[in-house]
């Protein structure tokens, strides 16, 4: 213990915001605060600025704004839409803005999920991220009557928890961090990640659990590498437990501690698979931006002969990030990480994704030790009614396409099935085809036991009857496998176009698949905003071909934060509306968009001066 008369500890952690090598951009940091007392979030955290955006001391602190209409007088540098800073809530499953920075106490068992823009130089949203730290003054938690405070996980829900201590701890010590492991609280936790970007750079959720050797789902980013064991908790680290039985207490002891603090979690590299006993089917989302791919999120199955199929503690939840989702639908529950029994013909793996985005994406599917399995699973993709073969024994990739049909981005597009390693007999499975342009159409089909084949046309009919062949295509398996194929068909058509596969054999034979219909292109259809720059805060929408009904406006920053939204109201195809935009919105860049029904009828960037 200590005897502390006038003094205390001032703890810090580094914050690498910036544009360097190994820095990130503005993002959301899950922040613990190890220290108690009086000490307010403003003498903190703002460095005890005296008046709003003051930068008292370089490099120190940050900005934090509140949603409240007198959100200066609260102690807030800006006030914003929503805050900056929040606590989580137990009671309502949800992250609540702090009430204000004046008096509200930066001590806090649970910690804090805070936007950092950077230190106290960064005050505007295009503003380059600066290096920064944060700092906290008061006593720290020991041994006696310094205990740290004892948590509380509710039962079948979750609970933030701060590392209390200005040191690493270690999840995995058991008689360091104290709790039901077996039946009540899940034996995992949870993480953000601010280099987990997503399409909105903010972060997002990694799953650590006991099952898979405590290597993060999805892992593969700078704070928490591929196949790295990480069961450990940097000072200054928040983080989420989940019950999913009665819940319980957690304590916290000296043993919880360990050696050595880091920026990022990378302890030493493992196989997780370490054990034979158990098979691993690991699966991540990417985006694929004009070649530039970057992880959105992953989930991972655990299969061992003595894991239940029913929801366990074993099983570890999800937690939705803002960005991309990509989870496991079981047992009516969304998991990161499913125990299950091994598979089997009769399972299938439903796959659960959110907040896609309009663009390209990336699938892959990593299996370990199932090459035994003696099933084959094939990929479902709903949207384009193909199966697509997956393999058991190496990585496969699948890349899809969002785009403004809803079955694009349903939640429910992608599902594995498994089939048995027995002769099917040949044909063709489903064909499908849509306009990627109006002056081109992808057509994509599939082949059960491609074999003996000696190339294939492609067919284009525009009354549905009469076909002519397009395109020639050799084979790319003809070894008895299942084979899939994507074509582009450049066209000059805007009527509804037909198509269908005819396959040539070796023998002479001839097999013809389904006809697909693609729709003609509809009218043309923009908008046009001006004046652009925008004057006077008058924002004038020109809408041309768009159906008459009820659209909404949105105006975000460049980060990516809704800043406005108004509901417009179309009689006409053809119309001209003024927006009246808020003072609030400072001069600088925007986005404009504008949807209908919750779907992007189109976007555009727009500068108020």
């Amino acid at each position: 213990g200590f005897t502390y008369g006038t003094g205390r500890f001032i703890v810090e952690r580094f914050i690498p915001t910036g544009t360097g090598s190994g820095q990130h951009g503005k993002s959301c940091q899950y922040i613990a605060v190890p220290v108690r007392g009086s000490q307010t979030i403003k003498q903190a955290w703002q460095e005890n600025a005296l008046v709003p955006n003051q930068n008292p001391n370089p490099g120190y602190g940050t900005q934090i704004t509140g949603e409240f209409t007198n959100a200066l007088a609260l102690g807030f540098d800006v006030r914003t839409a929503t805050p900056s800073m929040k606590v989580y809530d137990s009671a309502t499953n949800a992250f609540i803005g702090v009430p204000n920075t004046n008096s509200y106490p930066i001590q806090n068992s649970k910690g804090y999920m805070i936007f950092v823009r950077g230190n106290r130089n960064d005050t505007s949203f295009n503003q380059a991220p600066e290096l920064t730290t944060l700092r906290a003054r008061g006593t720290i938690y020991g041994r006696g009557l310094d205990l740290p405070p004892v948590m509380t996980v509710p039962s079948a829900g979750y609970q933030s928890i701060g590392n209390p201590y200005p040191s690493t701890i270690d999840f995995s010590n058991n008689a360091g961090i104290i709790f039901n492991r077996t039946s009540s609280i899940d034996n995992a936790f949870y993480v953000w990640d601010p280099t987990l970007a997503g399409s909105n750079n903010l972060g997002g959720y990694q799953t650590i659990s006991a099952i898979n050797n405590w290597v993060p789902v999805p892992g593969g980013t700078v704070s928490y590498a591929a196949l790295v064991s990480s069961p450990t908790i940097q000072s200054g680290q928040a983080f989420f437990m989940h019950a999913t039985g009665t819940g319980g207490p957690v304590t916290f002891t000296e043993d919880a501690k360990i050696k050595g603090s880091n920026l990022v979690n990378r302890e030493t590299p493992v196989n997780y698979a370490d054990s034979t006993e158990k098979q691993f089917f690991e699966t991540k989302l990417y985006l694929n931006n004009n070649g530039l791919v970057k992880l959105a999120d992953g989930n991972l199955i655990v299969m061992k002969s003595d894991f239940s199929n029913e929801l366990t503690s074993e099983d570890a939840p999800k937690l939705n990030n803002s960005a991309e989702n990509f989870g496991l639908s079981s047992n009516g529950k969304l998991l990161a990480i499913e125990a299950r029994q091994p598979i089997n013909v009769a399972d299938t793996i439903h796959f659960s994704t959110s907040n896609l985005r309009l663009g390209n994406y990336k699938l892959n599917f990593k299996p370990t030790n199932l090459n035994n399995s003696g099933l084959i699973p094939y990929l479902l993709d709903q949207h384009l009614q193909t199966r697509t073969m997956l393999s058991f024994t190496d990585s496969t990739q699948y890349d899809f396409t969002v785009n403004s049909n809803s079955t694009s981005y349903a939640g429910n597009r992608f599902k594995i099935v498994f089939n048995t390693m027995t002769a099917l007999p040949m044909g063709f499975t489903n064909i499908s085809a849509f306009r990627k342009t109006e002056t081109k159409v992808q057509i994509n089909w599939g082949i059960e036991q491609e074999l003996e084949i000696n190339y294939y046309n492609i067919e284009r009919s525009l009354d549905g009857r009469n076909f002519n062949p397009i395109q020639r295509i050799n084979p790319i398996m003809n070894n008895g496998l299942f084979a899939n194929y994507q074509n582009i068909d450049s066209i000059e058509y805007k009527q509804d176009l037909f198509y269908r596969i005819k396959a040539f054999k070796t023998n002479g034979g001839i097999l013809y698949s389904a006809v697909a219909r693609v729709k003609g292109t509809p009218s043309v259809t923009k908008i046009e905003v001006f004046p652009n720059p925008i004057v006077e805060r008058k924002l004038f929408l020109t809408t041309i071909g768009l159906i008459p009904g009820t659209y909404q406006s949105e105006i975000y920053a460049i980060n990516g934060q809704l800043l406005f939204k108004k509901e417009l109201k179309l009689e006409n195809k053809d119309q001209t509306i003024q927006i009246d935009l808020p003072k609030q919105l400072a001069s600088g860049n925007y986005i404009f968009r504008l949807n209908y029904y919750n779907k992007l009828v189109e976007t555009t960037s727009i500068m108020i001066k």
